[in-house]
């Protein structure tokens, strides 16, 4: 572990000292853009320009994960071979005059269950996958890898992608610590996705990339201030992905603007007929669409969106949550229409009881982790701990100290096991496809069928969970921010709220605007989603709190003191 720490301490105190972009004062008509606000535009022009290169990049997003890393605990790890992988795309491209794309030399940073044939860890933050060698890279990082993507390193999140137990914090994991949001103290980041969105959120990577089964891309966007992505079931691979059901997992951006999502996405996604994952066979295209090309801000002209406000709580139940955000969403559909959208409103979920009373939602993760855990664990080169399935796991995490059981509990393996059902199972599979009617026909397919609809939108809060059950795509972007005199609420623990200190609700912390489209319609939502960015860029309207806000740049000569470089990259003491 000792030789392990030195190499990426190497690396930190490398990388963090040779930030050798270009001064801007040498560009006064081209200054280097702010890397908060940076898009993928920036650096392709910012790359042709000469202005700053891949390496330049990296090592500036090296040293601003150093300067919040203590307080925020965003990302895991830092790839050794950033630096080095930069610089060699950085020779094809001024070199050899070779260009693999808009991602070329781009960071991106991924989650920690997302498998990387390289000197990174791929653990879902649990020591029991810690040291484990997956047998090639998932094809989520293939892509980007022949994108020309930079993969930076890996993000925090909830362990297990919060499948261990109730008793525990969104972002918490034994080798990352606990993720907190930027906009406010404790801030909880919300989803299992959190140190990929407060990542991209302050800028300490261009990309990065999450996962969702329930939520754990949309929420953490949504909280955080960025845009997000939950793509269709099977459009991106989740081949050598830790997972919990394939059922339901999804691969998915998290990035600061819809554009660059829509450029990761492009990416990310398929191949169809991926043999690791027989779910993109499902794909209907040979071809990946280029959503960047979507991108137009007049892309709501035309388009016909309906709000199903069924969905919404009965407003006798309304907290002070949902009224700010049901306010702000309302409060905006006048602009929606003035960019041409054709809007109807209650264009209602036709069976929304039958979704509320019957869908199960925990009955696929119980079931799908029991049995697509073991899988996973089959295909490793070495695993170190032994573990071989869920029994094995229970067992060695309920051991292990720095897996803090029993304060976080692991109830939702135990019922797992104790359920004698199967994938295999009739009583799982009719199950399994009720969800997906009550994902489909009963809510979003049955909505924008009956009112002959392009897509549906809401706030972002009340939109993501039908989706999951039938793979139906959802794309976030900010929409507002909670009032200077919001109640704090905080996070429950157990049954308790006091039991972490995360704040979920507060002042300035944001919220966003949902489309949700049919399946494989991401090109189309992405478009919506784009126009109505462009038209309030929400995101600027509130920044994070200054202590958290980076503030080294492309242009900072010499970035943090060496000593904060291990805690910065996250590393066991």
């Amino acid at each position: 572990m000792a030789l392990h720490a030195l190499t990426f301490l190497t690396t930190c105190i490398t990388a963090v000292t040779v930030v050798t972009a270009t001064s801007s004062t040498q560009f006064p008509f081209q200054p280097l853009p702010d890397l908060f606000s940076l898009t993928v535009d920036d650096i392709i022009t910012g790359f042709s320009t000469n202005q700053f290169t891949s390496a330049d990049l990296v090592s500036a997003y090296i040293a601003r994960a150093a300067e919040v890393q203590l307080a925020l605990r965003p990302i895991i790890e830092i790839n050794p071979d950033a630096l080095l992988i930069a610089q060699t795309l950085d020779n094809e491209r001024l070199i050899q005059n070779r260009t693999r794309g808009p991602l070329h030399g781009v960071p991106v940073l991924l989650k920690d269950n997302i498998g990387t044939a390289d000197q990174l860890n791929t653990t879902a933050g649990s020591y029991a996958l810690y040291g484990s060698i997956v047998p090639h890279d998932s094809t989520v990082a293939a892509n980007l890898r022949a994108a020309g993507a930079v993969i930076l390193g890996k993000a925090g999140l909830s362990e297990w992608a919060f499948w261990r137990g109730t008793n525990n914090s969104n972002g918490w994991s034994a080798r990352g610590g606990q993720v907190k949001g930027a906009y406010y103290d404790n801030q909880d980041p919300s989803g299992s996705s959190g140190g990929s969105a407060v990542a991209a959120g302050l800028g300490l990577t261009a990309l990065a990339v999450g996962t969702d089964t329930g939520g754990s891309v949309i929420d953490p966007a949504n909280i955080n201030g960025v845009v997000g992505i939950r793509p269709s079931t099977g459009l991106t691979s989740r081949a050598v992905v830790v997972p919990i059901t394939v059922v339901q997992d999804s691969v998915g951006p998290i990035t600061r603007t819809v554009k660059d999502a829509a450029y990761l996405l492009s990416a990310m996604a398929g191949p169809r007929g991926d043999p690791g994952d027989n779910y993109t066979n499902a794909i209907p295209f040979t071809t990946i669409p280029d959503y960047a090309s979507y991108c137009i801000a007049s892309g709501l002209q035309g388009a016909k969106i309906g709000i199903p406000r069924n969905i919404f709580p009965a407003p006798i139940n309304y907290t002070e949550s949902d009224i700010q955000q049901i306010d702000a969403f309302n409060a905006i559909l006048p602009l929606l229409a003035s960019l041409g959208g054709n809007i109807t409103d209650n264009a209602d979920y036709p069976e929304i009881d039958a979704y509320n009373t019957e869908a199960q939602f925990t009955l696929a993760l119980d079931i799908g982790f029991k049995h697509d855990f073991p899988a996973y664990m089959s295909q490793l080169k070495f695993n170190p701990t032994g573990v071989e399935d869920l029994a094995d796991l229970l067992n060695w995490t309920q051991q292990f100290r720095a897996e803090q059981y029993p304060l976080r509990s692991t109830d939702f393996w135990e019922d797992s096991l104790a359920s004698n059902l199967t994938t295999e199972s009739p009583d799982y599979l009719a199950a399994i496809a009720h969800n997906a009617y009550l994902g489909s026909n009963a809510t979003i397919q049955g909505a924008l069928d009956a009112y002959g609809l392009d897509a549906l939108v809401l706030p972002t809060a009340y939109s993501v969970r039908p989706a999951v059950f039938a793979g139906y795509p959802v794309i976030t972007v900010p929409l507002g921010y909670f009032n200077a005199t919001t109640a704090v609420v905080q996070a429950g623990g157990g049954g308790d709220p006091t039991v972490w200190g995360l704040n979920t609700v507060a002042p300035g912390i944001p919220f966003g605007l949902s489309f949700i489209g049919p399946r494989f319609g991401e090109a189309q939502i992405i478009q919506f989603a784009y126009a109505f960015e462009q038209a309030t860029m929400v995101r600027y309207q509130n920044l994070p709190l200054a202590k958290y806000m980076p503030v080294t740049q492309l242009h900072t000569p010499v970035a943090q003191a060496e000593f904060e470089c291990p805690d910065a990259l996250g590393l066991p003491k």
